[in-house]
């Protein structure tokens, strides 16, 4: 069951490119720990949240996060990389962390990386877990039909207020193929059945929708793997 590490953070006024820069460092970084499938997410359309970027790190289980985690200790270099994130002079601001541990749903779907990622964060309504599990089946089933991909959902933990929320995923070839599934969504009368239903989740905060962009600068694409906050991204080599 696959494990995803975040760190969230912020630009500082006109440090977006040294944002992005050491990013791609700590990537390299990370790397030579044995952590080869990083991500950089910047959030476009995300409300209250927009612009911040979302740097993931994935794993494949949780022994190999901890393997990772303890084999970050004693490094000089990534001790130094955190200072200078510290400091006043540093290019961000460090706003989060968690992880998130994959939910299996005994399905199987396309699993290509796409430039966009759109995500959904809700909270399960205490006794509707199972149908929040079926909900999200059901509308990864709508996505891929219509063209998305690495369809996931995630809990999140060590997330503070956020934990044991849900982020349900997905990935896109672009922006226009994420309006096009919007447009989809909007006139289905199945899905408009379904809003109809007895909802089982509820939304976490109201920081609710968001979107991001995935850029590759801080990923290697040949081996990356693949609510009621959302959230969309684009791929930018």
């Amino acid at each position: 069951m696959s494990l995803v590490q975040t760190t969230v953070t912020s630009a500082k006024p006109g440090r977006r490119h040294d944002a992005i820069a050491i990013a791609l460092e700590a990537s390299k970084l990370l790397e030579r720990h044995g952590a080869d499938d990083n991500r950089l997410l910047m959030a476009q359309m995300a409300g209250e949240v927009t612009n911040t970027s979302v740097f993931t790190t994935e794993f494949e289980n949780g022994e190999a996060w901890g393997t990772f985690n303890d084999s970050l200790l004693g490094d000089a270099e990534l001790e130094a990389l955190m200072t200078r994130v510290e400091r006043d002079d540093s290019p961000v601001v460090l706003l989060s962390s968690s992880i998130g541990n994959e939910i299996p749903l005994g399905r199987n779907g396309p699993a290509d990386r796409g430039a966009v990622v759109e995500a959904y964060i809700s909270r399960a309504i205490p006794g509707r877990f199972e149908g929040a599990l079926e909900l999200a089946a059901d509308v990864f089933e709508f996505i891929e039909a219509h063209g998305g991909s690495r369809c996931r959902l995630m809990q999140l933990n060590s997330a503070g207020m956020m934990t044991e929320c849900l982020v349900a995923s997905w990935e896109l070839e672009n922006m226009r193929a994420l309006g096009r599934v919007g447009d989809a969504f909007a006139t289905n009368p199945t899905v408009s059945a379904s809003r109809r239903r007895s909802w089982p989740l509820t939304v976490p905060s109201p920081r609710s929708r968001a979107a991001s962009t995935s850029r590759s600068r801080c990923s290697h694409p040949r081996r990356r793997r693949g609510t009621r906050r959302r959230s969309a991204g684009a791929d930018a080599t």
